[in-house]
Order: structure tokens, then sequence, then C-alpha cells
């Protein structure tokens, strides 16, 4: 599936070159598209991140392998004449890019990332673009769940295999 990506080709291209950085699996090369104070938050857990430093040194760290990828999974950014690979990072998931969205300092992402377990879990990530780079990131990690009773001769429930009709519905 393409990714769609809507906005700005600049504040786009950031997040590209973001891709490129991570596809390579080189943490060390991360300052090209991250500021020195970037800032990652993840409200549910209450994690914050500071720094560009430490960032890079939780990739290094990361539990069951981290930096290199050892399998990928390509993505295509609508609009650009490249492909991504996305690096499933060890014990990381797979990662496929739904949409990403840009206007002004901000780049909105959705994504669908599936956990070696099995779990699959729908990412929202906004990020604060400074100067070209990435200044901040806020992620919001929601797993799947069967929808309500209640709600059910309210709504359409698109079945959990049929991945991409879910992404469609979520790219338009």
């Amino acid at each position: 599936m393409a990714l769609q990506s809507h906005g700005p080709s600049s504040q786009n291209r950031i997040f590209e070159r973001y891709l490129e950085v991570l596809a390579a699996g080189e943490p060390d090369r991360l300052d090209e598209v991250l500021t020195s104070d970037y800032v990652q938050v993840i409200p549910q857990s209450g994690e914050v991140v500071r720094g560009l430093e430490t960032f890079k040194a939780l990739l290094k760290s990361w539990p069951g392998g981290g930096i290199p990828g050892s399998a990928v999974e390509q993505a295509h950014i609508v609009g650009s004449e490249t492909d991504y690979v996305v690096p499933r990072l060890g014990s990381m998931p797979f990662m496929s890019l739904v949409q990403v969205q840009s206007s002004g300092d901000t780049l909105s992402a959705y994504s669908r990332s599936t956990y070696p377990d099995g779990s699959v879990w729908y990412v929202a990530s906004f990020a604060t673009l400074r100067g070209g780079k990435i200044a901040k990131e806020v992620y919001f990690f929601a797993p799947l769940f069967d929808a309500p009773e209640w709600r059910l001769p309210y709504v359409h429930v698109i079945p959990r295999e049929d991945k991409d009709q879910l992404d469609r519905v979520l790219a338009d």
C-alpha cells in the first residue's frame, strides 16, 4: 500500500529524510533530521526523552536487538520518487505507514504497528519542526479492541483481517 502524503513538500522531505536515516540503521546520523534538544513524549506511559544523544542511546540499547533492523517493510510516500524501507529493529514492531500530513511547522503521521508477539496497535504521531529538523514528537498508541455491543447498530465494523480497508479509511 502506498503511504499517503499531504502538505508542503519541504516538510514532507524532512520526514522522508528521517525514514532514510532510520532505514539505514544508523542512529548516529539522526542529527541530520533531529534537533540537538529533540524531545519525544509518550503520554500514555508518562515517558519523556530529552535530547538527541539520549534518544540515540535509547535506540542502541533496545532489548532484543536494536539498529540495524533484521527485517524491513517497504513504504512509498505519494509524491516522492523514492521507496523507503522501514526497519524492524529486533523486538520493535513492523510499522506500516498509512498517512503523513504537514502544515507549517507541524507534521502528523498514522501507522499500523505489528509487534513480534502478533499484537497490532495503531500509532498516531505528531511532530514539531524547527530549522528544517524535527524538534519534538508526541506518540499515541492504541491497541485493537472489539467494538462495544451497544454501538454495533450504528457503526460499520471493518474486519481486523482487512487491514488495507481500514488503512484506506484512515488515509481518506
